[in-house]
């Protein structure tokens, strides 16, 4: 008998990230959890893994300018109505301005380096928040998958 395992969103909801190993050199640099459709431009997610929001706008300039404008954002990166920002909203923001443009010229072209910049700015915070640690669930479906050959993943992330 065959297993299908299918993943989809809210896939990584709940899940616990523990240090890797108890190797000093090995220990996570934060005990920030992954944000979930919202806090990806929360203060308090900044302050968690030392990356300071000015340094974000710095590093993904278009990002924030294009949110800023799109959203009427007025308040300091990381402040008010940032925090609650939901990043689904502001990916669907994009691709419709995208849509709307088509492909030919420079506002088309625009739309896409931000949704481009708007992914590496999401990996970034990811990896900032994962970094040294492993997630205790997806090591137990990994373990069980490993000891059968007859299980298949599908996942829609």
């Amino acid at each position: 008998m065959s297993l299908v395992f299918v993943f989809g969103a809210g896939a990584s909801c709940g899940e616990q990230l523990v240090p890797l190993s108890n190797d000093p050199m090995g220990q996570p640099k934060n005990n920030a959890t992954p944000p979930l459709a919202t806090g990806f431009f929360s203060k308090g997610l900044y302050d968690s893994i030392g990356y300071v929001s000015n340094q974000a706008e710095k590093d993904f300039k278009q990002v924030f300018e294009y949110i800023q404008e799109s959203f009427a954002l007025s308040e300091a990166l990381g402040e008010g109505r940032w925090a609650e920002l939901n990043i689904e909203e502001v990916f669907t923001s994009v691709e419709l301005r995208r849509e709307f443009m088509g492909p030919e010229g420079d506002p088309w072209a625009r739309a896409t380096v931000i949704r481009n910049d708007l992914a590496r700015y999401l990996w970034r915070v990811i990896s900032y928040c994962t970094q040294g640690k492993r997630g205790v669930y997806y090591r137990k479906i990994k373990s069980f998958i490993d000891s059968r050959p007859d299980v298949s993943v599908l996942n829609f992330n």
